[in-house]
């Protein structure tokens, strides 16, 4: 064997040798992302034996500062805009509903429709996942109807601020849509 074909034949092992050891990171890192999810499902499992099997409307799942802001919250919309008046939707979202909500718009992980959430409950957990919930959404009642106004939200989301609750009408959904009847607790309570 030339010196030229010794070299190539070194320089080959080598890339073989980084290919190796790029693949035991892979995996390795799929193995930690394996526990992850599993320990995930047993929490989830465990969930399901206490927790409601869709979504609660009930407070009593928020966290104390949460009950707290929410009642204040309202409270206030109630009395400032009569006969409007405002209701909870969701407090605590068991992560398989979740999972079935982030479905929704998607087939086979690609975006077919309109997406309900981004987050999948697993990988990436929702506010309205955690124990005691973080987050809780509301819709606005007139004349015993459902009324999905921007203004309305836009209301509804300055009293909610006004509070110290993080409003999901700022948040960036990537596809312009504002998440306005969405309000959860600042990270730093």
């Amino acid at each position: 064997m030339t010196l030229n074909g010794i070299k190539k034949f070194t320089k080959d092992i080598e890339e073989i040798a980084l290919k190796l050891n790029n693949i035991e990171e892979l995996a390795r890192d799929m193995s930690s992302s394996l526990l992850i999810q599993i320990n995930n499902l047993k929490v989830v499992e465990e969930m399901n034996n206490e927790y409601p099997e869709k979504d609660s409307r009930d407070p009593a799942y928020l966290t104390k500062w949460m009950q707290e802001k929410v009642k204040l919250m309202i409270e206030r919309y109630n009395l400032e805009n009569s006969p409007k008046r405002v209701i909870i939707t969701c407090t605590f979202r068991n992560p398989i509903y979740q999972k079935k909500l982030f479905k929704k718009g998607r087939l086979f992980g690609k975006i077919i429709g309109d997406v309900v959430t981004y987050c999948d409950g697993y990988e990436k957990v929702s506010r309205h996942n955690t124990i005691p919930a973080e987050a809780v959404d509301f819709a606005i009642i007139l004349d015993n109807k459902c009324i999905w106004d921007d203004a309305e939200f836009d209301t509804l989301g300055k009293i909610g601020e006004d509070l110290g609750l993080v409003w999901g009408g700022r948040f960036n959904m990537g596809d312009g849509r504002k998440d306005r009847p969405h309000f959860q607790q600042p990270e730093n309570v």
